[in-house]
């Protein structure tokens, strides 16, 4: 329980929530994203859109 409300917690102070894709992954589509001067909202609409498209192959389907 104690972890269910510290992530609560968390996503209330703006945490992005990786969703399935590993540590590695998030971290460079971050680093990606930064880098190329993404807005705060252009970086959370880029996680929705990669976390859903995950199909835990390894890969992330951008054509869909």
């Amino acid at each position: 329980m104690a972890s269910r409300v510290g992530e609560i917690d968390l996503l209330s102070r703006g945490l992005l929530a990786g969703g399935g894709l590993g540590a590695l992954k998030a971290r460079i589509l971050l680093s990606t994203l930064l880098s190329s001067g993404a807005s705060r909202e252009a970086v959370e609409r880029s996680f929705r859109c990669c976390v859903q498209r995950y199909d835990g192959s390894g890969a992330v389907d951008v054509h869909r």
